[in-house]
This record gives structure tokens, C-alpha cells and sequence, in this order.
């Protein structure tokens, strides 16, 4: 690999490409660009070109580093780290400022059979029934991403140049509730409220049989779904709190209504009004 990255610069180096050879274009040691140079820049890189001076490239040297360890959280599998690390000797006062010893447009592409990938798991993020099948990723990255594609009966792994995570998309389940705030303000605007139990109700009964194990997985997975199904028991009292607390302002309004008898002073203590905050 170094002996091809090393013969790609010399190919460059003594190539006349009119928009990018280095013959044209390379940097040579000792040439130095005085201001008089500006005004007859052509005639200045004619005496560079023809100095014979010789182009400065870099000595790259790329290495593969291959090592394998124990997971440090599961004892029944094992780590893999790969990496192309750049080695090439650091940069001193004379080179500092003629050569780039970075490596750019870099992609590291790996292939692990199927059955032998395990996905790693975000392990900053709070356990919950909600997210928890969204948590597994194919691999860390270190500097960048890593992005998965399947292939036959291979695990494909490709370097990304940033981190990619993508969030579960969040759709209103309450389409049949009106929103409109300007009809809700109508005599039968109240009418239009009562859907909000309704859809509360169905939304309720969804989320009742969320799977609370999908995503988990490994020796603790029992354990970790058990927990999931008394957070969802605990949410789902606290829900049915919210829904009885907004049937219970509905019904208010409702017999408000009945003793309603138009605009001006009140005749009743039975005439109330409730505010709600739709989105």
C-alpha cells in the first residue's frame, strides 16, 4: 500500500497536467515568490518550472492495526478493532511548512459474516420501552461513522465521515382531533372536545401492547424487559390520570353549557370555563 501511495506522488510529481501535475504545480525547496513576482506571474512560474529543482512530496507510511480483545461488558463475545493509522515521521522545521502528511478521501470497508456480527449498543442512553430497539449500532467509530449494509450472508461496515444516528420519527396520533382553535370558540365547538377521550382511549389501548423487550438482548434481557413492563405498568396509571382529568373538565363544560344562558353577567354558579392547551 505505501509502495502504491509512494509511486501515486511521484506519478504526480513529475506529471505536466495543465490543471493539477506537479511539474506545474508541485512546491520546490528554495524558490522564494518576491512581491515584483505578482505583476509578472506568468513569466515567474515559467523560471520555477524550469529551475529543475525537484518537487517536495511527502514520505507517507499508512499501517493496518488489527487487534482483538475480551468485550469488557460481555464475556461471550470479543472486540475487534481495525484501523488504518497514518505513521509517517512528524513534521520538523524544515518540512513543516512544504509537505501535508495527512491522508484524505480515506474509507475503510470490512466484511464480517452475518453470523458472527454482534451490534454494539448505545450505552449512554437511559434504558426505556420506547427507544430501546433504536439504541444498537453495527460498530464505534473513532473520528467518524459507521455505516451497515447487508450482503448476502455478509455484514458489509463502511467508515462514514461523521457519526449518523436516526431518531424514531414522531407523527401525531390524534388526526380525528379537532385543533382549530378559532371552530373550537363556536357554540359546538365544545362537541368537537369529547374526541379527545375518545383518541385518548385508543391511544391507550396501543400502547398497552407495546413490546417492552423489542431491542433487548443477551443474558440480561429478561431481567432488563421486566423492568420495561413495570415503567410502562407505572405510565400507563399516570396516562389514565390525564385522560380522567380531561374527561372530567370535558364533562364540567358540558353541564356548564346546559345552565349557559348567553353572553353578559352570570345568573348561575353552574357556568365555568375551562383553558387547554392543544398542539
Amino acid at each position: 500500500m505505501n509502495a502504491a501511495i509512494a509511486q501515486r506522488l511521484i506519478d504526480w510529481a513529475e506529471s505536466e497536467d495543465e490543471e493539477f501535475g506537479g511539474k506545474l504545480w508541485g512546491y520546490r525547496r528554495g524558490i522564494h515568490m518576491r512581491p515584483s513576482h505578482v505583476r509578472d506571474w506568468n513569466t515567474f512560474l515559467q523560471q520555477v518550472r524550469s529551475s529543475g529543482s525537484k518537487v517536495v512530496v511527502p514520505a507517507i507510511d499508512l499501517r493496518w492495526i488489527v487487534q482483538v480483545a475480551a468485550d469488557p461488558i460481555d464475556s461471550d463475545r470479543a472486540t475487534v478493532h481495525v484501523a488504518l493509522e497514518n505513521w509517517t515521521a512528524p513534521l520538523n522545521q524544515t518540512n513543516a511548512r512544504e509537505i501535508e502528511p495527512a491522508a484524505f478521501h480515506v474509507t475503510v470497508t470490512v466484511d464480517v459474516p452475518a453470523r458472527a456480527h454482534r451490534m454494539l449498543r448505545l450505552d449512554r442512553v437511559k434504558p426505556s420501552y420506547r427507544y430501546n430497539k433504536y439504541l444498537s449500532y453495527p460498530a464505534l467509530g473513532f473520528n467518524g461513522g459507521v455505516s451497515l449494509a447487508i450482503v448476502g450472508e455478509v455484514h458489509r461496515l463502511t467508515t462514514t465521515w461523521h457519526p449518523r444516528y436516526v431518531l424514531p420519527r414522531s407523527s401525531p396520533t390524534y388526526s380525528a382531533v379537532m385543533r382549530d382553535i378559532e371552530a373550537l370558540s363556536k357554540p359546538e365547538g365544545l362537541d368537537n372536545l369529547r374526541r379527545l377521550v375518545v383518541e385518548f382511549d385508543s391511544w391507550l389501548g396501543n400502547v398497552e401492547k407495546h413490546p417492552v423487550d423489542s431491542g433487548l438482548e443477551g443474558k440480561d434481557a429478561e431481567a432488563l424487559a421486566a423492568k420495561e413492563r413495570e415503567k410502562l405498568h407505572r405510565d400507563l396509571g399516570d396516562w389514565r390520570k390525564e385522560r380522567n382529568a380531561i374527561d372530567c373538565g370535558i364533562r364540567i363544560l358540558e353541564e356548564s353549557r346546559q345552565h349557559w344562558s348567553g353572553p353578559g353577567g352570570r345568573r348561575t354558579r353552574l357556568v365555568f370555563r375551562l383553558r387547554l392547551g392543544l398542539q
